[in-house]
């Protein structure tokens, strides 16, 4: 949780009575998923989970040809209908006690999983919440369902509720997190096939960079999505991307060092990828580290990749190290690449008024 509110601000269109109602509801909801995050782990409540297959190879093909699926395609309203056919002849899974060898309401579960991935797709995020909601609603641990929801509501831009909500419940429901809280749920861990675990773990990091993302575009939340990209990476720290991701939630905390330490670990990983070497320059440039900026334009310009902005960007790198012949060179190359960018024009003119008062200065000194 936000150690400040999300909701204190009229900019976000809420009032104080909205933040309150909000806070009553998690509230609620907190206490009434505690049973289902806190339960130790069974045979039977793993069955529940999307990863644990069991014999569902065994009844894809019949509902399969029920969904409506063939050749890859998805028949949308064919499945639709079929699932919540599927849906009506089978009870609901108990939350924590799911009944041995339920496999109708997983099936189903599954299906209203897969028809909301299918919406997601297509951009029909409204339907694709309702059946993730479904999914949920008849198979409580269907993680699968929790991270598609987030994702959704994220295209949204309901990105509160998707933290909050969705993705939290994908990540606590976890039986990686679930084996940190009891013995017995530890032990059950230690008995899924590697196969599965690393498909747990996996669920695990997405969950974390997705909710770490809805954290970020929040704003009020930039400390909590540090530490989930953090969380994220020491399950995979061989991924660029997720230290790409913390940058920038660093550099938008003004942790510029840190951010320039994540553009050096995902260089480390990808040194190929170009974008990178102006990120971290950017990052240089906010703690007024100009030669090191300059290295990375160096680097990325060689490598056949600059832009006018990158040419821009180290003139002004030069003119604040006083290389006047430097920084007059990438001004012009600048405006010769993009001859009718306003930006570049007035950052060009700056430069040369910088340049200008320093000479002025350095004469009258002498």
């Amino acid at each position: 949780m936000c150690k400040g509110s999300i909701l204190s601000d009229y900019d976000n269109g809420y009032d104080p009575e909205a933040e309150k109602a909000y806070t009553q509801f998690l509230y609620e909801k907190a206490e009434k998923d505690r049973p289902l995050k806190e339960a130790p782990l069974t045979y039977e409540l793993l069955r529940s989970y999307s990863f644990y297959q069991f014999e569902l190879e065994n009844l894809e093909g019949n509902y399969i040809e029920e969904y409506g699926k063939t050749n890859n395609e998805i028949n949308l309203e064919l499945s639709e209908w079929a699932v919540n056919d599927l849906f009506k002849t089978c009870t609901p899974l108990p939350g924590i006690d799911p009944r041995t060898g339920a496999y109708g309401p997983i099936v189903a579960a599954m299906g209203f999983t897969n028809a909301g991935c299918a919406y997601s797709d297509i951009g029909h995020y409204r339907k694709a919440i309702s059946n993730f909601t479904k999914a949920i609603e008849i198979n409580p641990r269907c993680i699968l369902a929790y991270l598609g929801k987030g994702a959704a509501r994220c295209r949204i831009g309901e990105y509160k509720q998707a933290a909050f909500e969705d993705l939290s419940d994908a990540i606590e429901l976890n039986p990686l997190r679930l084996a940190e809280k009891n013995e017995q749920s530890r032990s059950m861990v230690e008995t899924i096939t590697s196969d599965n675990l690393n498909e747990l773990t996996l669920f695990l990091i997405e969950c974390l960079n997705a909710r770490g993302a809805a954290y970020h575009r929040m704003k009020h939340c930039l400390s909590e999505a540090i530490g989930d990209f953090t969380e994220a990476i020491k399950y995979n720290p061989d991924s660029y991307k997720l230290y790409l991701h913390r940058a920038a939630a660093n550099k938008e905390s003004r942790l510029y060092d840190d951010a320039a330490a994540d553009y050096t670990s995902a260089l480390g990983l990808n040194p190929d990828c170009y974008q990178i070497y102006a990120l971290r320059a950017d990052a240089y440039i906010k703690q007024d580290k100009y030669r090191e900026a300059i290295a990375d334009y160096d680097k990325m310009l060689s490598m056949d990749c600059g832009t006018a902005s990158e040419y821009i960007s180290r003139a002004l790198c030069y003119a604040r190290l006083n290389d006047k012949k430097s920084a007059v060179r990438d001004a012009e190359k600048a405006m010769k690449m993009a001859p009718n960018d306003d930006e570049i024009s007035s950052i060009r003119d700056g430069i040369y008024r910088e340049i200008e008062e320093y000479e002025k200065a350095k004469s009258k000194a002498q």
